[in-house]
């Protein structure tokens, strides 16, 4: 019974992963269209606050160009899911994967082998050793598929042991990455 219940937990997840004509799409969410053209922002928590039930985002106040998404269909596995914008296009995003208190052990594998399966050989696979702050060793994964519009990106260990990262991103937000990092250097060379 256990085993029924993951398998259709990723397929759910793989029939809302698809790629579609204009970029990809996860879970609704279209790479390389308008943030507002795909959502409503979600109502701020106020006296008159209500809550909708519709998917909505909202505004990161600490990271720039970076919205959480709300009110997406619950899987089990996925709890928190951001966008990332460039030029007000939603260009990344980002799935902080849980479902299991012991993702580390436990999914990982069934995750990487349906997404295998639906995107074909990975373009780069990578496995290392990694401490905790006690000293305890894990081996954290990365593995990454290129596509023609984007780069998807998979590994075991994200915020922490428990939980897994997956991230979709544009060849555009790679990009606007890249030059983050330049800048970055440049001003720490002055």
């Amino acid at each position: 019974m256990k085993k029924t219940i993951v398998s259709s937990f990723i397929v759910i997840f793989l029939l809302t992963f698809s790629q579609v004509s204009f970029g990809f799409t996860f879970r609704g969410i279209e790479i390389g269209k308008s943030l507002q053209d795909q959502m409503l922002k979600c109502p701020d928590f106020g006296k008159d606050w209500e809550p909708i039930k519709d998917v909505c985002y909202r505004n990161d106040p600490f990271i720039k160009d970076s919205h959480s998404v709300d009110h997406l269909p619950e899987l089990d596995f996925v709890t928190i899911t951001r966008v990332k914008t460039v030029n007000d296009k939603i260009e990344g995003i980002m799935v902080e994967l849980w479902g299991n208190p012991n993702f580390y052990s436990v999914n990982f594998d069934k995750y990487y082998k349906s997404l295998t399966s639906k995107y074909g050989r990975r373009h780069s696979y990578s496995a290392k050793i990694v401490k905790n702050k006690t000293g305890s060793k894990f081996r954290k994964i990365n593995v990454i598929w290129k596509m023609e519009n984007c780069t998807i990106h998979l590994t075991n260990i994200g915020s922490d042991i428990e939980h897994g990262l997956l991230t979709v991103t544009s060849k555009v937000y790679d990009k606007y990455l890249q030059d983050q990092s330049k800048k970055k250097k440049e001003d720490i060379k002055r």
